[in-house]
């Protein structure tokens, strides 16, 4: 038997779904990764092409082309047709639980790998352009216009906190900054985010938000462009991590769930 699970990804044409497709005779393997037309006046669907991948497959949709990394390897698929436009190596696997390891922006596909690689590649051409190794730790990246926005570990600071770093398309430092506050339970003493917290970017403004902490977790507004401080307050919320917790940017207003 096979079930199948339907995830709509945002720049696909409107009424193209990509589908995972799970062999339950086989193990529980994933198996193909398939593209789907689909009419909501009809409820019709229409296979238009398949595409083999492994267990260990990550995917990342842009306007026309589908990213797959799947093992240590990265291909560039055209959305209607399912064509490989092109295909390369990386330097190790993507980890299948990261959702922020494979983003587009601008003319560059960034990549962060198992060993804590991060790549750019060319979109066009798949040709790589830089590389640089982060922290060992639960690295994670975001983008921010044609930016990548890297959230590692500073080894080297006290307490060793979440240290946000802000590069260009050819690898470029264009800021950086820890995320710490003070914590409001206990003056003088600083709470330190890890890299798994709650960071929201706004992309047309230039800002980052980030919510960290336990009791008396500390909100931050942060300028990408400078590193500088815009504001910080206190929530009587928990937000330890990001597992559970979310932020929402509407209207003006930072909406953030935590665990409490």
């Amino acid at each position: 038997s096979t079930a199948f699970t339907r995830a709509a990804f945002p720049g696909l044409a409107d009424g193209v779904h990509v589908l995972r497709v799970q062999a339950q005779s086989a193990g529980g393997v994933w198996g193909p990764v398939l593209v789907w037309s689909f009419t909501v006046d009809t409820q019709s669907q229409t296979l238009r092409w398949r595409a083999d991948a492994s267990q260990q497959v990550r995917l990342s949709i842009a306007p026309g082309v589908i990213y797959m990394a799947q093992k240590s390897r990265l291909a560039a698929l055209d959305s209607a047709t399912g064509k490989t436009l092109w295909e390369t190596s990386l330097s190790d696997q993507v980890s299948v639980s990261c959702a922020d390891c494979i983003h587009a922006a601008g003319d560059r596909v960034f990549v962060l790998t198992n060993d804590s690689e991060l790549q750019a590649f060319e979109r066009e051409s798949g040709r790589k352009v830089w590389s640089q190794r982060l922290s060992k730790v639960s690295p994670r990246i975001l983008t921010w216009g044609e930016n990548v926005v890297v959230i590692e570990r500073n080894e080297k600071a006290q307490r060793v906190p979440a240290m946000v770093r802000v590069l260009n398309a050819a690898g470029d430092e264009q800021s950086r900054f820890d995320l710490t506050c003070e914590k409001t339970s206990s003056p003088g003493d600083v709470e330190t985010a890890s890299t798994d917290a709650p960071i929201l970017v706004d992309d047309e403004a230039g800002m980052l938000y980030a919510v960290y902490g336990n009791y008396g977790a500390c909100v931050q507004k942060r300028n990408l462009s400078t590193g500088g401080l815009v504001w910080s307050g206190a929530t009587d919320t928990r937000f330890s991590s990001s597992r559970g917790a979310s932020l929402l940017l509407r209207g003006g207003m930072l909406l953030a769930s935590g665990q409490n």
